[in-house]
């Protein structure tokens, strides 16, 4: 995967190197091993014997969320097969991360139960009081139970309710969030609040932090084809601008306050429970990532510069 800079709209990583025309960045992806099958072509490489669904992840690359739509892909294709050539093994997408290189997760988006703090907080407290909780989440995914601060003097993540790293779980019994009357609801944490270095006083804003890793995802599984010289090219759909649509559970685009983001590669992630035997191997190459002006879309082709077919 490549970035990009001035008028250059297309980049991809060939192998180990980067092609682009205006700037080098990273040339290395995490974890895979290089693969040389003839002399023209270079290939990334998952190995035999590689269990569970450990993480490959590119470099990291700025991206211009808010004026370009972006297009992400890959080919893959299989050079052995494992169990009765079954076929499923990885999912590929990429990482979001924020303005500090930081990986960025849905629940440090306020855009559930959006409400204020009706009694001042401080460090160490393990309870918080908020005008309304009726939109915050009360069942069991410990995943969906965050408090999410956005403190008026924190120069990072005072806007209410887009994006903060100011941010601790609560109780996932069911009982957490409790009307206690007078225009009050009170909300039980695991664990005392963090000293942020910013007070938190009456009428802070505050919502409901759901959901894990803002991965997203081109494709989930089907990585392997039991088909030597057979490309699969997989090619997300454009995305463009900051969102996060709390309605549809956070998920398919970029979120707030994304500015990075990494090619990522789960692995045998469909197979994660294995320990022994033949893992899946195959060859990935022409990862990529395209930056449009709004209203253009890529073709596929771009995709499958130089590679043998057929192509799906």
């Amino acid at each position: 995967m490549a970035s990009f800079t001035g008028r250059r709209e297309t980049g991809q990583f060939n192998g180990g190197w980067t092609k682009s025309r205006r700037y080098r960045t990273g040339h290395s992806f995490t974890n895979y091993s290089n693969h040389t099958p003839d002399t023209v072509k270079r290939y990334f490489t998952v190995g035999s014997s590689s269990y569970g669904s450990g993480a490959y992840n590119g470099p990291l690359l700025e991206v211009d969320v808010e004026n370009y739509y972006y297009t992400f892909g890959a080919s893959v294709y299989t050079h052995t097969l494992s169990y009765n050539n079954r076929t499923g093994s990885g999912h590929m997408g990429i990482r979001q991360y924020d303005a500090n290189g930081s990986l960025a997760y849905y629940y440090m988006c306020g855009d559930y139960g959006q409400t204020t703090l009706t009694r001042a907080a401080s460090p160490g407290d393990t309870t918080i009081y908020i005008a309304n909780g009726s939109g915050w989440y009360e069942g069991t995914s410990s995943g969906n139970c965050y408090a999410t601060f956005f403190p008026a003097t924190d120069p990072k993540y005072s806007t209410p309710y887009y994006y903060s790293r100011r941010t601790q779980r609560y109780t996932n019994n069911g009982t957490a969030v409790t009307d206690i009357g007078g225009g009050e609801w009170s909300v039980t944490l695991t664990g005392g609040l963090p000293d942020w270095g910013h007070a938190l006083p009456i009428g802070t804003p505050v919502g409901n932090g759901r959901g894990s890793n803002a991965n997203w995802y081109i494709v989930t599984g089907n990585t392997n084809f039991n088909n030597l010289n057979t490309w699969r090219t997989f090619r997300s759909s454009a995305r463009k601008g900051y969102r996060y649509d709390g309605s549809a559970g956070g998920g398919g685009g970029f979120i707030n306050g994304i500015k990075y983001v990494r090619f990522l590669h789960l692995r045998n992630y469909t197979y994660r429970s294995e320990t022994s035997g033949n893992s899946a191997q195959y060859y990935i190459t022409n990862i990529m990532a395209i930056r449009r002006p709004i209203g253009s879309t890529p073709p596929v082709e771009l995709f499958q510069r130089g590679l043998p077919g057929p192509f799906y």
